[in-house]
C-alpha cells in the first residue's frame, strides 16, 4: 500500500454500487476465524493476528454483505447470516470449502490470513494452490492475503525444531515452501502481503509478478484506552510494578527463555519489575513448552507471571499495564500481531534485529533494537528505558504513528474487490 493508496482510501467512501443479498454474494472470505467466534472455536486461539482478522471482517461487512467459508469444530454454535462453519483442518479442507465457496456464486474468494499450514497440517501444503487453480477455472477471482512469507534460503533452525517432526526437514521444507508460495502466487489475481520485505521475497524468491503484489499492512480498530497504567495494573493485582510484556504464542524461536534470564538480571538492579508472558503453547508445540518456561522461572528465581491464553476483552488491560512490551523473536515470517497491539496501545518496544527488519523498525527511532535475543543485551535495553523517560515516549509515540487505521484497511481491500468484480 503507496501512500497514494492510503490518501485515496482515506477520501473516499467506497461502497458497492449494488445491494447483494444473504444467499448470492460477490465475495466470499475463507478464513480460520469467523465474526464472533469464541476463543474455544478458533482454529487458533486469540493472539494478535486473529483479533486482527476479526476487526478486518467487521471493517468490511460495513461495505459489503460478505459471505463466510469458516473452520466448524464442535463447540462452533448456530453462526448468523452469511457464515458457514464447513471445514476442519486436515485433508478435506479443500474439497468442503471448493463446494460451499460454489454454492455462494461469489465472484471473488479471498483467501484471508494465509500461511502454508493455516488450513491444515504440512502434508495438506499443496492443496492451496490446487484450490486456487480449480478456482480460476471456474472462473473466480481469487485473492491471497499471506499472513506468512518465508524465505526458503533462510528458514530459522529454531522454527524448525520448535515443531519436531520428520516433515521438518530442511530439503522437505524448502520443496514445499517454494512450490506453496510459487504456484499460489502464479494462480492468484492479487496478492496482499503485509510487510514491504515479505513483498520482496515473494518477487526474488518465488517470482511472483510485482504487478499482483499489494502492501496492506497489519492494523486494527483504536484500541480501548478505559483502563490507563495505574488501575490496569491495579486490576491485575501488580500495583506499584513496572510491567514488561510478551503477547502471543509460546514457541522456542520466540526468544522466550532469554527474555526470563533478562528479567532475572533485571530485578536484581530494579526489585519492582514484574514480566508479564500472556500467551500459551503455539497450537504445532506438542510438548509442554510452557511447563519448562516455568520450570526456568522458578529457577531464576524471576518474578514472571504466565497468564495462559487471554479472553479478548483481557487484552486492553494487559496492554494498558505494560510499561514496556519486549518481542524477542529469531525469526519472523510476516508482521507481528505483538508488534501491532504495542503500536495501537502506544508502549515502548524492546525487540530484535530481524522482527525490525520485517517490521520495517528503526533502532532509537521506533523501538529499542538488540542484534539478537540475549538475556544481556535484553536487560541492558530494558533497564535503560525504565531509566529514561524521555527516550521511552520518544519510541512509543514515533512507533504509533506508524500504525494504519482498520477502516483504511477495509478500504482499500473494498476498492480491491470492486477491480476484481469490473
Amino acid at each position: 500500500m503507496t501512500e497514494q493508496d492510503l490518501y485515496d482510501a482515506q477520501a473516499s467512501n467506497r461502497r458497492p454500487a449494488v445491494s447483494f443479498g444473504h444467499t448470492v454474494t460477490p465475495v466470499c472470505l475463507v478464513t480460520p476465524l469467523a465474526l464472533g467466534d469464541s476463543e474455544e472455536n478458533n482454529v487458533e486461539d486469540f493472539e494478535g493476528h486473529s483479533l486482527y482478522s476479526r476487526d478486518l471482517l467487521s471493517a468490511l461487512r460495513k461495505k459489503w454483505t460478505i459471505s463466510v467459508v469458516a473452520n466448524q469444530t464442535s463447540k462452533a454454535g448456530p453462526g448468523e447470516p452469511g457464515v458457514y462453519r464447513v471445514w476442519k483442518p486436515g485433508f478435506q479442507y479443500p474439497f468442503r470449502m471448493l463446494r460451499q465457496v460454489v454454492k455462494t456464486h461469489a465472484k471473488v474468494v479471498h483467501f484471508e490470513r494465509l500461511g502454508p499450514t493455516v488450513f491444515g497440517p504440512y502434508f495438506t501444503v499443496p492443496f492451496v494452490p490446487f484450490l486456487a487453480l480449480v478456482l480460476r477455472l471456474l472462473q473466480k477471482r481469487v485473492l491471497v492475503s499471506f499472513s506468512d512469507v518465508v524465505d526458503v534460503d533462510k528458514v530459522d533452525p529454531a522454527f524448525l525444531r520448535a515443531f519436531q517432526s520428520w516433515l521438518h526437514a530442511p530439503a522437505l521444507v524448502r520443496i514445499g515452501l517454494t512450490y506453496f508460495y510459487f504456484f499460489t502466487g502464479k494462480f492468484a489475481n492479487t496478492i496482499f502481503t503485509q510487510t514491504r520485505n515479505s513483498r520482496v521475497v515473494l518477487q526474488r524468491k518465488y517470482r511472483i509478478d510485482s504487478a499482483k503484489v499489494k502492501l496492506v499492512p497489519l492494523s486494527g480498530p483504536a484500541p480501548n484506552l478505559d483502563l490507563s497504567t495505574e488501575p490496569a495494573k491495579k486490576v491485575l493485582g501488580l500495583e506499584h510494578k513496572k510491567v514488561l510484556l510478551f503477547f502471543g504464542h509460546l514457541a522456542p524461536y520466540k526468544g522466550l527463555e532469554a527474555l526470563i534470564e533478562a528479567q532475572a538480571i533485571v530485578q536484581n538492579h530494579r526489585p519492582d519489575v514484574t514480566l508479564v508472558i500472556a500467551g500459551g503453547n503455539h497450537r504445532r508445540i506438542h510438548d509442554d513448552y510452557l511447563g519448562r518456561l516455568r520450570d526456568l522461572a522458578r529457577e531464576k528465581e524471576a518474578n514472571v507471571r504466565f497468564t495462559g491464553y487471554l479472553p479478548s476483552e483481557s487484552i486492553p488491560t494487559v496492554f494498558s499495564a505494560a510499561d514496556i512490551v519486549v518481542y524477542p523473536c529469531s525469526s519472523i515470517p510476516g508482521s507481528s500481531g505483538c508488534v501491532n497491539l504495542t503500536k495501537q496501545y502506544g508502549k515502548p518496544l524492546v525487540t530484535t534485529r530481524a522482527v525490525a527488519k520485517e517490521e520495517g523498525i528503526a533502532h532509537l527511532l521506533d523501538a529499542y533494537v538488540i542484534p539478537e535475543a540475549s538475556p544481556s543485551l535484553i536487560a541492558a535495553a530494558v533497564l535503560k528505558l525504565l531509566g529514561d523517560d524521555s527516550l521511552a515516549v520518544h519510541l512509543c509515540n514515533n512507533l504509533a504513528r506508524t500504525s494504519v487505521p482498520i477502516d483504511i484497511i477495509a478500504d482499500d481491500i473494498s476498492s480491491t474487490y470492486q477491480r476484481l468484480l469490473a
